[in-house]
């Protein structure tokens, strides 16, 4: 048992206090200096000054540590036995699955120090928690707002997988996309209007406008977050007016002359043109909104890696990690920021010996159709890609994914990492994201935040808000101009 020394001070204040005789001896509970000692004796009278030492249980001592580490001052012990959530280089930054980093607590990060330029060669891991892919487990009314994404809808996958859905109740299913002309457009129409079509929105507008597609009776929106971008949401206004949206369940039953259209918005999150586009159509009071438990949390059966690297070394890295993924036959997803890395990359790699196909939206649509059915049919494993390929893909043979240039967003953090472990897939999916440049760094460490309170990611938005008004601060603007 340890004990803590005290002032002897101690020991007058005890001798007058029980009125010890002058021929009396006193005797002091313990005496430590680091060891456990027997009791120190001490004349009333000496002159000379002896410690006193008391002796203090341990478990008392244990109190006292917590409260220390309660008050940070000390670092709380995060690891447990079992296995690791947070696995880092440095393993005293490791982190248990059974625990969780309180929401007042502060967080000891792998990815702290990674703005230092010796910090190159660091790395920390997100174990996967879990074997399937979360559910749909929630459903409440609300209303949201916020972000932007940049990119291009495609559908040439989605044939296939319309298919596969309404195939057995041998519903007739077409798909019509942009940059083929009008031509394609009314050649899918060629044997009256299909049961389900899967289109873009300019190849949908045409259709509309030349009045190939009768009445609706659902108009689903898929990939809202990008759909509704500023690029788009003038086209998907239009759009919505015309296939007359219902405001009410109700409205969606009776004749077919006054029946109405279902609309149905899908999105991993809900940008604020969605609520200015949607106001513009239908009240958004009575929409509802479904999602996940889970919703914008890291994704608990993927695996994912973060790599501190320097620019130079990327290539070196992804190279042995390509030929690793080789051996296996599998499927990966390299992503780049821009078209043009897309270009210098694959270049590199082809001098490597490296297999590959290249996939980026300067490309034509048929182009990129051909180039994701060769990689979707396993004939090439290795696909490089700009953030096209992150949204509307839908393959189970993606087995890793590669962040050669670390995403500018949380948001198309989540899309490109959710390109694994899809339901279906046959094996656990992993991200690896190389960490390069300091603006990449505050995002991993909000990511990595996130991870260890198993909170979502910040930012992001789930669900659908009235847009302000904007009349009346236009009107504040110009009478503010008059005086």
């Amino acid at each position: 048992m340890q004990s803590v020394k005290v002032g002897y001070s101690v020991l007058f204040t005890l001798i007058s206090k029980h009125n010890y005789s002058s021929s009396g001896h006193f005797r002091a509970l313990a005496c430590i200096h680091g060891t456990i000692s027997s009791a120190c004796t001490v004349h009333p009278m000496s002159t000379t000054a002896q410690p006193v030492v008391i002796r203090i249980p341990r478990h008392m001592q244990e109190q006292v540590e917590n409260v220390k580490q309660v008050r940070g001052k000390n670092k709380v012990i995060t690891i447990k036995a079992g296995k690791l959530l947070i696995k880092s280089k440095n393993p005293e930054l490791n982190q248990s699955a059974g625990y969780t980093l309180g929401k007042f607590e502060h967080s000891h990060l792998s990815s702290k120090g990674w703005k230092h330029n010796r910090s190159f060669g660091d790395y920390f891991k997100v174990n996967n928690t879990q074997r399937t892919p979360p559910v749909v487990t929630e459903i409440q009314d609300e209303e949201g707002d916020k972000l932007k994404e940049k990119s291009k809808p495609i559908t040439w996958f989605g044939q296939a997988v319309a298919r596969s859905l309404w195939g057995p109740f041998r519903l007739m299913v077409k798909t019509v996309g942009g940059g083929r002309g009008v031509g394609n457009i009314k050649l899918a129409f060629t044997k009256g209007p299909p049961d389900v079509l899967v289109a873009t929105p300019g190849a949908l507008a045409k259709a509309l406008r030349k009045r190939y597609l009768p009445k609706l009776s659902f108009m689903v929106v898929d990939e809202a977050d990008t759909m509704f971008d500023p690029s788009f949401s003038g086209m998907l206004e239009s759009i919505l007016a015309q296939t007359r949206a219902a405001c009410d369940p109700s409205e969606t039953q009776g004749p077919g002359s006054t029946r109405k259209a279902q609309l149905v918005v899908v999105g991993a999150t809900f940008p604020g043109g969605v609520g200015e586009v949607l106001s513009q159509v239908r009240d958004l009071g009575g929409m509802v909104t479904i999602k996940s438990k889970n919703l914008h949390f890291l994704m608990p059966h993927v695996k994912q890696t973060f790599l501190k690297v320097r620019g130079a070394d990327k290539l070196l890295e992804l190279h042995q990690v390509l030929k690793a993924a080789e051996q296996d036959k599998a499927g990966v997803l390299v992503f780049c920021n821009r078209a043009s890395t897309v270009n210098w990359l694959g270049y590199s790699l082809e001098d490597m010996g490296l297999r590959h196909v290249r996939l980026q939206g300067e490309m034509p649509a048929s182009l990129r159709a051909g180039i994701f059915h060769s990689f979707q049919k396993g004939q090439v494993d290795v696909l490089i890609c700009t953030d096209i390929t992150s949204r509307g893909l839908d393959t189970q043979r993606v087995c890793l994914v590669v962040n050669y240039d670390f995403p500018e967003s949380h948001t198309d953090y989540i899309h490109r990492a959710g390109r694994v472990g899809r339901v279906g897939s046959m094996e656990d999916g992993e991200v690896l994201s190389f960490v390069t440049h300091p603006w990449d760094v505050e995002l991993v460490q909000k990511i990595e935040t996130a991870a260890r309170r198993r909170t979502s990611l910040p930012g992001m938005e789930s669900s659908i808000r009235k847009p302000e008004p904007k009349a009346a601060e236009e009107e504040e603007e110009e009478e503010g101009l008059l005086y």
